[in-house]
């Protein structure tokens, strides 16, 4: 892979991570203020969503990574990988704000 190529890999990736978290938090934040009405300043969910980026940039086992910088052979089924547990678990947190969302409102 080219230096220029790789570089715009890696920025794809970790801007993928940081949207998929700042998700994340964001509807983790909203159903937390919904169901018990705790407030916080929403700069956190920027930050917590920065320093869970970084987390699985290091450890290579983000979504972004898996998209972006695939490695030549797939050693387990996406479903017991980290990035897998990652999805199911943003497909379960859209249902369930989803499903929230439009039921009580």
């Amino acid at each position: 892979m080219k230096k220029k190529s790789k570089t715009m890999a890696v920025i794809q990736s970790i801007a993928t991570d940081l949207l998929f978290w700042i998700y994340i938090f964001g509807c983790l934040y909203y159903l937390i203020h919904k169901w018990t009405g705790f407030t916080a300043k929403l700069n956190l969910i920027g930050i917590a969503a920065l320093l869970v980026t970084l987390i699985f940039q290091l450890i290579r086992g983000s979504v972004g990574v898996k998209i972006f910088m695939p490695s030549a052979k797939a050693k387990k089924s996406w479903y017991k990988s980290a990035w897998g547990y990652l999805m199911i678990i943003s497909l379960l947190i859209t249902f369930v704000v989803g499903w929230y969302r439009f039921r009580y409102f």
